[in-house]
């Protein structure tokens, strides 16, 4: 699992130009997902939020958080909440809801 999400991690951020392409973070992402359903919704969100695609992004992190309810999954969508999204009711909600569990 570790090293799939590095390599999701390496590609995705690495210039075209010296190997890095979403088409490979994408595959070692699927290959993640057969392994661990949650990292792999965690590396499909990271690899769109990487491109901005916060909506989508959102998507599979809430999927990623259903499953694992954890504190990694917490912290991946409550990021995206507060930071990229800009929604201070969604994180907050959500930091509410983590809080009673």
């Amino acid at each position: 699992v570790e090293s799939r999400w590095a390599l999701v991690m390496l590609y995705i951020e690495l210039p075209g130009i010296v190997g890095g392409s979403e088409k490979k973070a994408v595959k070692y992402a699927d290959e993640l997902m057969e392994l661990s359903k949650v990292d792999g919704y965690l590396a499909k969100g990271y690899i769109d939020e990487y491109f901005n695609r916060y909506k989508k992004a959102e998507i599979y992190y809430l999927k990623a958080h259903e499953i694992g309810n954890s504190k990694t999954t917490f912290q991946k969508l409550y990021s995206l909440y507060l930071n990229k999204l800009k929604d201070k009711i969604k994180a907050s909600k959500l930091k509410q809801q983590f809080d009673n569990k």
